[in-house]
């Protein structure tokens, strides 16, 4: 018999980690939804674009609102995040899923880069989608790696010369210069190499912050990336059930004026019977906020997400009127939140 409850006990567990296990519906009543607001700390919604990198977005979010008094009240680029992100997880340069929380502690590592220069940068290049630029860095490399295994002098090719005929950034670059960073980086490395020597003067650089709350999933890889730094590192791991839990951390932080990432799953956007809904995958935003909803008798957290202002992605029926197309922010009741959050993420807030 005890076998037996045992095998009954680890069946329900796997149950919760697999399964979309939905609680009832509850949430914060209204004397503790008592109403926050950080989002003045953030800029505008940003807009990932054609890229899957609302990691990046949110964790970007997370070292804007981390060092707004060493960024100046700038906002931190989401692009180099993530180019950094790939290159110390040896991933593709334009890879679309990553991880809030290592993401975030790269860049500290790394510095980070307004982006207010990845705003100008694009603006004055050929190619005006993340993607699209960072694949024609790529086929920059790997042309001139090709001219070079070929024994072609350096000179003025179609790659090279697309940029040298616009306005882009890469023109701040002699030809001397722009040799040597191809010479000393691979493909995979050579967008953030680039990138990084053109955000020199602007780069500001952090002191390393252990107080980040790592998401579930966090601990496992990381350790492969950074042996040495996490040796005698303490984290405080998620909880593993319980996602009520997870929704109860978010209200602990607002509580605290903190802003939070999280990651979930995005079939809470869209209709129910919709194929957005069927197809829907893992997703991560940001909260800033909370206030209590009086006539629906619930307390809602303010969605920072980065899908730009435009809220026609918000179809399901208990969402309807609750995005603001003025800012792009979108209030979600929070037992919404916990029907498919999976993690959250947040700097701890220093003691005062």
């Amino acid at each position: 018999m005890e076998f037996k409850r045992i095998i009954c006990i680890l069946a329900y567990v796997l149950t919760l980690l697999l399964t979309d296990f939905v609680y009832a519906d509850q949430t914060l009543d209204k004397d503790h939804c008592t109403t926050k607001d950080v989002s003045n700390q953030l800029g505008e919604v940003r807009d990932q674009g054609n890229i899957g990198w609302c990691y990046a977005n949110v964790a970007a979010d997370l070292l804007t609102f981390r060092y707004q008094d060493r960024l100046n009240g700038q906002q931190a680029s989401a692009g180099y995040v993530a180019i950094t992100f790939n290159q110390y997880t040896k991933t593709k340069p334009n890879e679309d899923a990553g991880l809030i929380s290592p993401a975030a502690v790269f860049s500290q590592l790394n510095g980070i880069c307004p982006q207010s220069f990845q705003d100008t940068a694009l603006k004055d290049s050929p190619f005006k989608t993340i993607r699209d630029q960072i694949n024609a860095l790529v086929s920059l490399k790997e042309t001139y790696d090709q001219r070079k295994k070929e024994r072609l002098e350096f000179s003025r090719f179609q790659e090279l010369e697309m940029y040298r005929s616009s306005k882009s950034y890469i023109n701040l670059l002699s030809d001397d210069d722009l040799r040597d960073v191809l010479e000393h980086s691979s493909v995979r490395t050579f967008p953030r190499k680039l990138v990084e020597r053109l955000c020199k003067p602007y780069m500001i650089k952090v002191k390393f912050d252990l107080q980040i709350r790592p998401q579930l999933g966090f601990i496992e890889g990381v350790k492969d990336f950074l042996p040495s730094l996490l040796k005698n590192m303490k984290f405080t791991p998620a909880p593993v059930l319980g996602r009520a839990d997870l929704v109860e951390d978010i209200h602990e932080q607002l509580g605290k004026d903190n802003f939070v990432a999280f990651s979930y799953w995005t079939r809470i956007f869209y209709d129910p019977n919709s194929e957005r809904y069927k197809k829907s995958g893992m997703h991560a935003s940001g909260i800033v906020g909370r206030k209590w909803n009086d006539k629906q008798k619930v307390c809602e957290f303010k969605l920072r997400n980065s899908w730009g202002k435009n809220c026609s992605s918000y179809t399901n029926p208990e969402l309807k009127g609750k995005c603001d197309p003025q800012t792009g922010y979108i209030m979600v009741p929070d037992y919404i939140i916990q029907r498919t959050i999976t993690d959250v993420s947040y700097y701890k807030k220093k003691k005062e």
